[in-house]
């Protein structure tokens, strides 16, 4: 298991964009990502008129 933290992304994402992040982040191919499991996510106000979520995971 690796825990990834501080995996930022719009607040209304979708799975298979949390799915690409996790790919992007630890550059490693679809295949390789057999599952993920979300641990925490908080809301951050980026500027006046957007927000992101940040999230922890552990990919397996």
């Amino acid at each position: 298991m690796i825990r990834i933290t501080e995996l930022s992304l719009p607040i209304d994402h979708s799975a298979d964009q949390l799915r690409q992040a996790i790919i992007k982040r630890l550059k490693i191919a679809e295949e390789g990502l057999r599952n993920f499991v979300g641990l925490s996510a908080a809301m951050t106000r980026v500027r006046k008129t957007a927000m992101c979520c940040s999230l922890s995971m552990l990919s397996m």
